[in-house]
């Protein structure tokens, strides 16, 4: 996340300024402190200052490499903070980026504070933290014209880059939110199997009949009124400098789903050279409708927004992270299976769990997890 642009420009603050700049819960500069090619590394323990180091200096030369445009050779100052001397302004935040060269990192994200829980590897979290306050560092002037949310989505495409094992994880949040763009949506669970069950029919010997026993739980997600598609783009072609509320949340959403079109088209190269043309033209930002001619979309509609919620949760690992993130549902389908089950004479077999997700505007998300994933 990017903090906050500094008039100091890209001078070093003291301490005392960041904590300031942090609003609460600063304290003194940690007191481990490492020197890196690209910077100095701060810490109160002596493996993790060596690992961020280590981060630092693979890093750095990687996003440099994919950015035009980037302030190459910038060194950094990276802290590695606990949670009780992280900001309670930015609880949800993993990462923090300040003008003037200094990145937080924060350490041992509690899991409530995480989109989606049961994350698989805190270091991956961490560094990925780092590559993404790296690329908001190493943004040149020229890149100027980016608007915000832009920005982080393209922070976001190459944290991913840089550690792909967040790539799925990242695609069922925004994914999810995309769909609240779109329209209320519906998850229904459904744990079903279909196996032979010795049933007593007319004649001297038990025969066997396909039996298919199915249990659903559902649940409608609804998040008050969640902003259209032209608040989140602004009118006439404006983008607004921010959001408020939950606009906030799906337009960062948004600003991924777009950055990672364009880039998936034209690469970084494309992106940056939409920048470059808006200030040669004297523009704010660039406008949307070249952000979105650039992604390949021709009209953003609901229609349109669901089918791009529709292709981030497409993946084949999402309904392990789908799975997770609707625990409470799948566990609900399957004790009422169970229950089924025991009431029945026979083998019901290994139950199969689906997941599906359903929009008004008929878009529909199906999987089907591998039956050993979540059988009881």
């Amino acid at each position: 996340m990017k903090h906050a642009r500094s008039r100091w420009g890209n001078s070093w603050l003291l301490p005392a300024l960041v904590c300031a700049a942090l609003s609460s819960g600063c304290s003194s500069a940690p007191p481990v402190l490492l020197h890196s090619v690209h910077g100095d590394v701060r810490a109160y323990d002596v493996s993790q200052a060596e690992q961020a180091a280590r981060w630092l200096d693979e890093l750095q030369p990687l996003i440099e490499s994919w950015l035009p445009g980037s302030r190459a050779g910038r060194r950094f100052e990276v802290w590695h903070l606990p949670d009780k001397t992280w900001p309670s302004s930015h609880t949800g935040s993993r990462g923090l980026y300040f003008e003037q060269g200094q990145i937080h990192l924060r350490v041992n994200v509690p899991s409530d504070d995480l989109d989606v829980p049961e994350v698989p590897n805190w270091a991956q979290l961490s560094k990925g933290a780092l590559a993404h306050e790296l690329v908001h560092g190493l943004l040149d002037e020229s890149w100027s014209t980016l608007p915000a949310f832009i920005e982080e989505g393209l922070c976001e495409v190459l944290e991913d880059r840089a550690v792909p094992e967040l790539l799925v994880r990242r695609g069922v949040h925004h994914g999810l939110l995309l769909l609240r763009l779109a329209d209320p949506l519906r998850v229904l669970v459904r744990v079903t199997t279909t196996a032979g069950i010795p049933t007593t029919v007319e004649g001297p010997e038990p025969t066997t009949a396909a039996v298919t026993l199915s249990t659903t739980a559902s649940v409608r997600l609804e998040a008050g009124q969640p902003p259209s598609a032209g608040e989140i783009l602004g009118t006439h072609g404006e983008i607004p400098p921010r959001w408020e509320g939950e606009a906030e949340e799906v337009g960062r959403a948004l600003g991924y789903t777009l950055a990672n079109r364009i880039v998936q088209r034209g690469g970084v190269e494309a992106l940056y050279t939409l920048a470059t043309d808006a200030q040669a033209q004297g523009r704010a930002s660039i406008p949307a409708d070249a952000l979105l001619k650039a992604a390949g979309i021709e009209v953003l509609d609901e229609h349109t927004v669901a089918t791009l919620a529709a292709e981030l949760l497409a993946n084949d690992e999402a309904p392990q992270w789908l799975a997770l993130r609707f625990a409470d549902l799948v566990d609900e389908s399957m004790t009422k299976w169970q229950r089924a089950a025991n009431a029945m004479d026979g083998t019901p077999g290994t139950p199969h769990v689906e997941i599906e997700i359903i929009t008004g505007e008929q878009v529909r998300v199906r999987h089907v997890l591998p039956p050993v994933t979540l059988a009881r």
